[in-house]
C-alpha cells in the first residue's frame, strides 16, 4: 500500500491519530497544520494545549508520520481574538511551530503554505519568513531547510 493520509482534525483528537498511524504503518500520514495549533488560542477550553503537546508527541514517534508546517497564517490570531485573521503576528505561531520542529526531525517535516487562505491575514513572503525564523531559531542549517523540500517530494512521492 502506497497511500498518504492527511490529519486534519481538532488538537485534543490527535492521540486517536497516533493510534490509527501506529494501526497502518505502510501509510503515510501527514498532521496538517501542525496537529491544529491554529485552535490554541486565549478561548480554547482548558487542557487543550496539554492535549495537543501529548498528542504531537506521541504522533512524533511514529516514523509513518509527518507534520506539515501549514495553517499558520490566522493560527493564534484565530477569528476568535487578537483582531481574526488580520491580528496574525509571526510571534503567534513560534511556540507551536517551535513544539512540532522540536519533536519531528528534517525528513519528517514538510511546508505548506495553505494558498490563498493564507493571504487573508499576509502575504506568502511574510509566511516564509516567519517559518525561517522559527527554523533558524531552532538551529536549523541550509541542509536541514532544503531537507523539507525533499521530505515533502519523498512523502507525496513527487
Amino acid at each position: 500500500v502506497d497511500l498518504v493520509f492527511e490529519l486534519c482534525m481538532r488538537a485534543d483528537d490527535l492521540e486517536a491519530a497516533a493510534e490509527l498511524a501506529a494501526m497502518a504503518p505502510r501509510t503515510r500520514f501527514v498532521v496538517d497544520h501542525c496537529g491544529g495549533h491554529h485552535q490554541l488560542t486565549g478561548a480554547a477550553p482548558p487542557g487543550m494545549r496539554a492535549a495537543w503537546e501529548a498528542g504531537i508527541k506521541s504522533l512524533a514517534k511514529l516514523p509513518n508520520v509527518y507534520c506539515k508546517l501549514s495553517g499558520l497564517m490566522g493560527a493564534q490570531g484565530g477569528t476568535d481574538n487578537a483582531g481574526g485573521v488580520k491580528g496574525w503576528q509571526p510571534a503567534m505561531q513560534k511556540s507551536t511551530v517551535r513544539y512540532c520542529v522540536d519533536h519531528f526531525p528534517p525528513t519528517r517535516l514538510l511546508f505548506g503554505g495553505d494558498w490563498p487562505v493564507c493571504t487573508l491575514s499576509a502575504s506568502v513572503s511574510e509566511w516564509a519568513a516567519c517559518c525561517a525564523e522559527i527554523l533558524d531559531e531552532a538551529g536549523y542549517s541550509d541542509a536541514d531547510k532544503a531537507q523539507l523540500a525533499r521530505t515533502a517530494e519523498e512523502c507525496y512521492r513527487l
